[in-house]
């Protein structure tokens, strides 16, 4: 079985605290859970799982969301002093996340226990046998920067295998950072260079935002709370949210990081896989308010944030189905059954969602049959409204002259 989960953004707690607390708790029971029920067969006998495989699809950690940013110092400046406050980070990241680093290593040191079959190929009560279980580690762009020596020991400390893509005859699985214009290439670590724009969005803006609600006396576990939803939602969404919030002094915590970030991004122009100059545009996007206000602020608006929105393509010829951690799920709403389509984990537009209140665990799919492009997610407790929500895979097809997906080396 194949498990693939990803943007738990687990950070050192300053901006954040991480996924809501039960989140953890619900990640292991429902993988137990369908690891039993990937036991049965389409024949309608029972036969135990030999293995499981956990992909963690990118962002596992969160290096950009911390207040150690709040100075000078940038991760795209490079050099020691960068060095040392990323390792800052990390090790404060570490700390926080100790409870699911821990319980992924019991998992690969004793594997998850699975009840035996009779001779009828039926589950047989008071016997269990271990199915062997194997954790990867893909690094995403929140991520990258902590990927090196840190990275390395954590994953020898835990047994976890880190890389950049997973795949098998039938299924790969990236982070697919690369599909968004906000992002940038997540194969270039140069020491020095422009962030990206997800860089400056998520240092300049969030982090900002994030220093000021403190700043103003906003209690620290509401502020983490905005802050962390304001994280995990898709940048292009972050008004959307803003709007839904009633209270005027955090609304005015946000203008103000706006306008923060619109001064340091023409400073320093991020780059932007997009032919258009998108920093002015972008900066009258992120202001909280109705979206055809916006429209109609600029004419060209509409057009510039539609060239910044991820758009999955590669050439058809593979015919493998990949599971994107970083894109957007709103852009799997084609169905298909063919091979070659694409499943993507990142947030999805949900219309009238709160800026406060229960967050699910992050998005998870389980592959339970070896080789099948049959796929369900892992529902976010007995109560969660998505699970009985299908798993959408969109058909997938670039032009020539488009950039497919290479492998990584």
């Amino acid at each position: 079985m194949l498990v693939v989960t990803a943007n738990w953004a687990l950070a050192d707690g300053t901006v954040h605290v991480g996924p809501p607390p039960g989140a953890v708790t619900n990640f292991f029971r429902e993988l137990r859970r369908v690891a039993w029920r990937a036991g049965f067969r389409h024949d309608g006998r029972y036969r135990p799982l030999d293995s499981v495989q956990i992909v963690l699809a990118g962002d596992t950690f969160d290096g950009l969301s911390s207040l150690a940013w709040r100075g000078s110092l940038r991760p795209w400046h490079g050099g020691g002093r960068v060095q040392t406050v990323v390792e800052k980070i990390a090790t404060a990241a570490t700390r926080r996340s100790a409870r699911f680093l821990a319980g992924l290593a019991r998992l690969q040191r004793a594997g998850i226990s699975v009840p035996r079959a009779d001779r009828q190929g039926r589950p047989l009560p008071g016997t269990t046998c271990q199915a062997a279980v194997t954790v990867v580690c893909l690094i995403g762009d929140r991520d990258r920067m902590l990927d090196g020596p840190w990275l390395a020991n954590l994953a020898g400390r835990y047994g976890i295998h880190v890389g950049h893509e997973w795949s098998s005859d039938t299924v790969v699985v990236r982070h697919g950072s690369e599909f968004d214009p906000l992002g940038g290439c997540p194969d270039d670590f140069p020491g020095s260079r422009s962030p990206t724009l997800a860089e400056s969005l998520a240092i300049d803006l969030l982090v900002n935002f994030a220093w000021r609600l403190l700043d103003q006396g906003v209690p620290r576990p509401t502020a983490a709370a905005i802050t962390r939803r304001l994280t995990a939602a898709a940048p292009l969404e972050l008004p959307r949210h803003i709007a839904t919030c009633p209270e005027p002094a955090i609304r005015e915590a946000w203008c103000r990081s706006v306008h923060y970030w619109h001064s340091q991004a023409s400073a320093t122009v991020p780059e932007a896989a997009v032919e258009h100059a998108v920093v002015d545009a972008l900066a009258v996007w992120l202001e909280p308010g109705d979206e055809e206000d916006r429209h109609r602020h600029s004419r060209d608006l509409a057009a510039v944030i539609a060239h910044l929105r991820p758009r999955v393509a590669r050439r058809s010829a593979d015919s493998r189905l990949f599971v994107l951690g970083h894109p957007p799920g709103i852009m799997s709403q084609e169905s298909s059954s063919e091979g070659g389509g694409c499943v993507c984990l990142g947030p999805s537009l949900r219309h009238g969602q709160r800026l406060l209140g229960s967050e699910p665990m992050p998005a998870t799919i389980a592959f339970p049959v070896a080789g099948s492009h049959r796929c369900s997610w892992l529902a976010d407790g007995p109560s969660a409204v998505d699970r009985f929500r299908p798993v959408h895979v969109t058909t997938r097809g670039a032009r020539e002259d488009e950039p497919g997906i290479i492998d990584a080396a």
